[in-house]
C-alpha cells in the first residue's frame, strides 16, 4: 500500500461482515493503523503514523480475543491486548474495500481466517517483500 493522504472521519481499508463485524482502518489526521469492531470500538496497535507516499506492506495478526500485532514490511511495530469478538456481524459473508475515502494505492489484500504462527507471518512478509522489492522497516 502507498498512503497518499487521510481525511476527516478516517479511511476504511477493509470491512468484513458489515455492522458489528471487523474493520481495518487508518485514522485521521495522524494516519495510525486501527483494528476495529464496527459500531463498538477501535484499537490502535502501534500508535505510529503510517508514512505517506512510501510503499509499505502493513498488516496485523489477531490471536482470538487476546492480542493483536501490527507489522510493517515484516517488522513488528506493536502488540496490544484486545477483546473484540467479531462473531456477530450484521451482514455475514460481506466484504468490501474502502469507504469512498481511500486516498492510497493498494496492490494486494490478503485475509486469513485462521491463526498465523510467527513462522507463517515471517514467510508471508518474506514473500511480499521479495515480490514488491521492499526492505524491512
Amino acid at each position: 500500500m502507498r498512503l497518499v493522504n487521510t481525511i476527516p472521519g478516517g479511511i476504511t481499508l477493509l470491512n468484513i461482515h458489515g455492522g458489528q463485524g471487523r474493520e481495518i482502518s487508518i485514522d485521521h489526521p495522524i494516519s495510525t493503523y486501527l483494528v476495529c469492531r464496527n459500531g463498538q470500538s477501535c484499537t490502535n496497535i502501534s500508535a505510529l503514523p503510517i508514512p505517506k507516499n512510501d510503499f509499505l506492506v502493513v498488516g496485523s495478526v489477531q490471536v482470538l480475543m487476546t492480542s493483536a500485532r501490527e507489522y510493517w514490511n515484516g517488522s513488528l511495530k506493536g502488540q496490544v491486548p484486545i477483546s473484540h469478538d467479531y462473531s456477530i456481524g450484521e451482514n455475514p459473508n460481506s466484504i468490501y474495500l474502502g469507504n469512498g475515502n481511500l486516498d492510497a494505492d493498494i496492490a494486494e489484500v490478503l485475509y486469513f481466517n485462521t491463526d498465523l504462527t510467527d513462522t507463517d507471518v515471517q514467510k508471508l512478509f518474506f514473500y511480499l517483500n521479495a515480490k514488491y522489492g521492499l526492505s524491512p522497516m
